[in-house]
């Protein structure tokens, strides 16, 4: 079952080689649909981002937090995911600064983790492909946006020299994030209680009462 914290994948045919398939790294971690309902600063922006709040904690507590605990991890998860949204965004500037779309680029396991040693990556594919790992022997790593996982790989680097710190880069925002992430995307099959909340969060979407 995957369940993407910080960034998604996929195995997929290969666009340019169709006789053989690639793993495909894709920018993510985000809940919400985009990066601009994070980073906007509208009255409906800020509003949604106050209810989603709620929701986090709603789930956080159906995980078994208390309700203060909730509470504060809650705004630990957004911060988290604002900083993921930020990373995304900060690609798509630089692109348009430039006027030239960032290309995919086909990389082994070992280029991968020199170029993002934040994320320890070649642990990573071995254990998602023991058998075969990927990227072993050959450039079959699709990568969408390299730079968004070079920021990426940074960003878990710094959380991981500060572990108590109540701040975006840190293992208690981290772990607050992962464990909300568990909740949420398992919500179907966790129960009513969880689906509800995940029904609370497509009512503030769509503006249609759960």
């Amino acid at each position: 079952m995957n369940i993407p914290v910080f960034f998604d994948w996929t195995m997929m045919v290969d666009p340019l080689h169709p006789k053989r398939h690639v793993f495909r790294v894709i920018a993510g971690g985000l809940t919400l649909p985009n990066y601009g309902y994070y980073l906007k600063t509208d009255q409906r922006s800020k509003d949604l981002q106050i209810l989603y709040i709620d929701v986090i904690r709603g789930i956080l507590e159906l995980t078994g937090l208390n309700e203060a605990n909730a509470k504060t991890a809650a705004k630990s998860v957004i911060a988290v995911e604002t900083a993921l949204a930020k990373m995304q965004t900060d690609q798509l500037k630089q692109e348009l600064k430039l006027g030239v779309e960032q290309s995919p680029e086909y990389v082994n396991a070992t280029q991968f983790a020199a170029a993002c040693p934040g994320l320890d990556a070649e642990s990573l594919f071995s254990q998602l492909s023991p058998s075969h790992p990927i990227g072993q022997g050959e450039d079959n790593i699709l990568v969408d946006n390299t730079d968004f996982f070079k920021r990426l790989s940074d960003f878990v680097a710094f959380c991981s020299h500060r572990p108590a710190l109540d701040k975006p880069c840190s293992t208690t925002a981290a772990k607050a994030y992962f464990r909300f992430r568990l909740g949420y995307l398992l919500s179907p099959y966790l129960g009513e209680k969880f689906q509800q909340q995940g029904q609370n969060l497509m009512a503030l979407l769509t503006g249609v009462s759960a």
